[in-house]
């Protein structure tokens, strides 16, 4: 993300403690709640930054798959598959 999306904002639950740590300076979000999560999202895609997930779907928009990956699955039990989505105007969603 950071050589290749250096500007886009991540929502995920799942790997922000991660991003946090492995992407310093970057810019990582807990996963849109209610209209005013749904809203920031929309603004970020109004300004054109991009915009990764690790969930196929927020606010009822749907993401394209641009990365997926494994991480241990001893160690990570419930989440070491990882599919990374990208939202916005390449991927034909309205912002």
């Amino acid at each position: 993300m950071k050589a290749n999306h250096p500007a886009a904002v991540l929502y995920s639950d799942q790997l922000r403690r991660h991003a946090d740590f492995y992407w310093p300076g970057g810019d990582s979000k807990a996963e849109p709640k209610g209209e005013t999560g749904c809203g920031e999202l929309r603004k970020s895609l109004d300004a054109g930054r991009g915009v990764l997930a690790t969930t196929p779907e927020l606010c009822g928009m749907a993401g394209v798959k641009i990365a997926s990956f494994k991480r241990d699955a001893r160690i990570h039990d419930k989440h070491h598959r990882i599919t990374i989505f990208e939202f916005g105007k390449r991927t034909g969603n309205p912002g």
